[in-house]
C-alpha cells in the first residue's frame, strides 16, 4: 500500500495481532516514508515486539499504554481495552 506514496504522515493500525508481522515486513519502507504510527495492541508479546521493532528503527515513542486496564494519561485515568503505542520518526 505504501509503494505509490512518497510520504505518509500517519498510519493507524488495529489489525488484531498482525501489526508486528505487517510492520516488520515493511520496516525499510516505513523508515523512509512514514512519519507517525499509532498501533492498537492486544497482547504483551505484541507490545514488546513492536517496542523492539520501533526502537531498532530509531523511532521515538510518544505514547505506550498497555492493553487491558486503567492507565494514567495526561488527560486523566483511561481504561484501555486494547493497548496503544504511538511512534514518530525523527527523520521525516
Amino acid at each position: 500500500m505504501l509503494a505509490p506514496l512518497d510520504r505518509v504522515d500517519l498510519i493507524e493500525l488495529d489489525i488484531q495481532g498482525a501489526a508486528f508481522g505487517v510492520l516488520s515486513a515493511a520496516a525499510e519502507m516505513l523508515s523512509r516514508r512514514v512519519k507517525r504510527l499509532r498501533i492498537a495492541t492486544h497482547t504483551t508479546e505484541a507490545e514488546s515486539a513492536l517496542r523492539t521493532l520501533s526502537r531498532d528503527l530509531a523511532w521515538e515513542n510518544l505514547h505506550d499504554y498497555l492493553y487491558g486496564g486503567v492507565r494514567a494519561t495526561p488527560w486523566g485515568p483511561i481504561y484501555f481495552g486494547d493497548g496503544v503505542q504511538s511512534w514518530i520518526s525523527p527523520r521525516l
